[in-house]
């Protein structure tokens, strides 16, 4: 993002979250979520979709949720939020905070996600949600080929 000097403040909607950007000068585009596109101009971008769970981790953690039928678990990854996200060229390690109000998951870490099938990532991933104390506290997404896009924009998952 290439900031200029300020200006007028203006709202935009973006992944349906309200945006605030102060005008004049901007070029932006997430390289995390290719649905994350702004033009025009901005000193600052104060929220937007780069600090959220992007469409794959959210499928990852809904797959998760779905296939292991555990009340808790399921409590947990409704909560869940973007901490940090790293990206390794061969996949990314994203750390996320769930409600310490939910109850705890009697499970052992990591749990085995989906397997993830994509032309953007060489020969697909796999996927493991990490945790400690009874809480899930990462994703860890790994390609079995030689790279991973840093955007996903099609995939799909399976066991």
């Amino acid at each position: 993002m290439t900031a200029g000097f300020s200006g007028v403040l203006v709202s935009a909607m973006c992944l349906n979250r309200t945006v605030t950007i102060e005008w004049p000068e901007f070029a932006y585009r997430s390289a995390l979520d290719p649905k994350v596109t702004l033009t025009g101009k901005l000193n600052r971008l104060t929220s937007c979709a780069m600090n959220e769970l992007n469409l794959l981790e959210q499928a990852v953690l809904n797959w998760v949720s779905e296939h292991y039928g555990n009340s808790a678990l399921t409590a947990q990854i409704a909560t869940a939020t973007l901490t940090t996200r790293e990206w390794t060229k061969v996949g990314f390690h994203i750390d996320i905070s769930v409600d310490r109000s939910c109850s705890a998951v009697d499970v052992s870490f990591p749990i085995n996600g989906p397997e993830i099938e994509s032309s953007e990532i060489e020969h697909g991933a796999c996927s493991l949600i990490w945790g400690n104390n009874g809480y899930i506290d990462a994703i860890e997404l790994a390609a079995y080929g030689d790279y991973f896009y840093e955007v996903v924009s099609q995939f799909s998952l399976s066991e």
